[in-house]
């Protein structure tokens, strides 16, 4: 039996009307003259009079997956998808990220492009990031560097480049570093293995709103530097005390909405059996870092740098049964919920 042919798709993901066009691309060009026949499929339905490598057509608006399969030495091979919006147009691109860093710092921006069908794309890869005095960057990570002719707070204006497209720009404002304002909450829950336990913002105003972190989805959201996650969550830690973690990136939350004044974490979960169920937090201050030790199934966040605002806080809370594996948020009750206040700069807690 003849080996299949290194085949793929391409074409646009997106198209602003109803005309679309597509290709059969070969890896190696030699196996295209060996194709006998070609077969198009529009959302799994085999399209007659569309036999060869090239595909055009009219559909209708919305979202479709375009299949294609080719009769290589007389065989046909299996099927390869491409999935593509149709009728959707690009409404804008907007760089999102800390309306404020202080000096010294880093921050993570974002460009996101909107669609005329209400979906969002994250587009930063397209683009090439650069600033004005008092700032540089690496990649999307903005450092606010300072200058000997510019003292904090000033202005900054961060600029998002693609090709021949009108420039993005953002302005920024860059402050006096900031050592006694609260910057990372840490959540310790001791003495107990058998929970399903959750941490989450409960802000509609932040874009992570209500995204459980929990073992096995550690991350929210799923960055690459850690640090500027917005919550970190362990696995089981396996100790006789600390069995669970939770960690609240405040400063980030600070930056990213200055419009906010008191962002609020719900703690959420059941036990194997009801009782009571003992913890600690602490508090650090903006120079602190979230990192995370280990790996998948043994994952512990920790803290690098920083002062200690609030030293470890005991707490003992109640802890409901039925604990069956489910991290669905509406099986869950609350645990413990804590405030955090910007203008007070205070962390208060509720169980």
């Amino acid at each position: 039996m003849p080996q299949n042919p290194d085949y793929s798709i391409t074409g646009n993901s997106y198209f602003a009307d109803n005309s679309v066009s597509f290709q059969v691309a070969f890896q190696n060009s030699d196996d295209q003259p060996l194709v006998q026949a070609y077969e198009w499929y529009l959302d799994n339905v085999l399209v007659t009079n569309a036999a060869v490598q090239n595909f055009a057509a009219q559909v209708s608006c919305g979202g479709h997956i375009i299949s294609a399969r080719v009769l290589y030495q007389s065989v046909w091979t299996g099927t390869q998808d491409f999935s593509f919006q149709v009728c959707r147009t690009v409404v804008s691109n907007t760089i999102i990220g800390p309306s404020q860093v202080d000096l010294g710092e880093d921050a993570l921006y974002k460009v996101i492009r909107e669609y005329s069908d209400g979906t969002s794309e994250d587009v930063t890869n397209l683009y090439t990031f650069s600033s004005s005095l008092g700032g540089s960057f690496v990649g999307n990570v903005f450092t606010a560097t300072g200058d000997d002719s510019l003292f904090p707070p000033y202005g900054v204006t961060i600029t998002a480049t693609s090709g021949t497209e009108t420039p993005l720009t953002k302005n920024i404002t860059v402050m006096p570093v900031d050592t006694t304002s609260m910057g990372l909450l840490v959540v310790d829950f001791f003495g107990n293995s058998t929970l399903n336990i959750i941490g989450l913002v409960n802000n509609a105003e932040v874009a992570e709103s209500h995204e459980a972190a929990y073992t096995g989805t550690n991350f929210i959201p799923v960055i690459i530097t850690v640090g500027y996650s917005t919550i970190l969550a362990s696995d089981f830690i396996a100790q006789d005390v600390l069995n669970w973690r939770f960690e609240f990136n405040l400063h980030k939350l600070k930056n990213e909405y200055p419009g906010t004044d008191q962002f609020t974490f719900l703690i959420k979960g059941r036990g194997a059996a009801a009782t009571s169920l003992g913890g600690a937090y602490t508090v650090y201050n903006p120079q602190a870092s979230m990192i995370m030790l280990n790996s998948p199934g043994t994952y512990l966040p920790t803290v690098t740098g920083g002062t200690q605002l609030v030293s470890e806080t005991s707490f003992t809370t109640n802890l409901v049964s039925g604990a069956n594996g489910s991290y669905t948020e509406a099986d869950l009750t609350l645990i413990i919920e804590f405030v955090y206040s910007v203008s007070a700069n205070t962390v208060t807690y509720t169980t």
